[in-house]
């Protein structure tokens, strides 16, 4: 016989007023393989994330890359390209210390045919090469002054970018368009500049400026 009371909540187990084990062996069954809300609101944004993910599909990828330097100019600044003027220690030469200039202006030599040079790179602001004006009985009179690595060479600043899209055509094959761009800003780097002291600093050679490459990739 059944009866209703009024103003009474029902209770959270109330298939065991039935007390029928059936019944009770299915709801506990039922309660024990369904997830709980929290369980199913996870599960719903992470199908939300994956549905996220899989429309990048449909966007071009984008990767740029940006980076700059500067350098101390390796060697001497020097007089000429002959072996023993670098100052390495492994040429022809008597001291190495061969083949730097003075930093300072030596009356003598400028009379004797070895005019001085202005120079960014000289701490007085000019070079002139040593002569027998300078030579008071030792080799190392005849070498000159400059301190080792004087010179810098201009900033070099690469910026380049790549755009790639993917096409898929099922999930074995796809094709990959790709659009790299060099040097973005066409600016004038330089890579190497003149070793000697009469012309130092200047630019021997460069970079490449702005370019485009196209390629097309299959993949399977």
């Amino acid at each position: 016989m059944q009866r209703f009371i009024d103003d009474r909540d029902i209770a959270f187990d109330w298939w065991q007023a039935f007390q029928s084990p059936l019944l009770n062996a299915l709801v506990e069954r039922a309660l024990k393989n369904n997830p709980t809300i929290a369980a199913a609101q996870a599960a719903l944004v992470q199908a939300q994330e994956l549905v996220y993910a899989q429309r990048g599909y449909f966007f071009p990828t984008v990767a740029a890359n940006y980076n700059f330097e500067r350098q101390k100019i390796a060697g001497n600044f020097t007089s000429d390209y002959s072996p023993g003027t670098q100052g390495n220690g492994d040429n022809l030469q008597e001291s190495s210390l061969t083949g730097r200039p003075n930093t300072f202006v030596n009356p003598a030599c400028t009379a004797l045919g070895y005019p001085s040079v202005p120079s960014k790179f000289s701490p007085t602001g000019v070079f002139q090469e040593p002569c027998i004006a300078d030579f008071n009985g030792t080799l190392l009179s005849l070498d000159g002054n400059l301190s080792r690595n004087a010179g810098i060479t201009p900033w070099t600043v690469f910026d380049d970018l790549r755009i790639a899209k993917r096409v898929h055509f099922g999930e074995r094959y796809n094709l990959e368009l790709i659009a790299d761009m060099f040097n973005i800003a066409n600016r004038y780097n330089v890579s190497a500049v003149s070793p000697l002291f009469t012309n130092a600093g200047q630019a021997t050679a460069a970079y490449d400026p702005r370019q485009f490459q196209f390629a097309v990739k299959f993949n399977w």
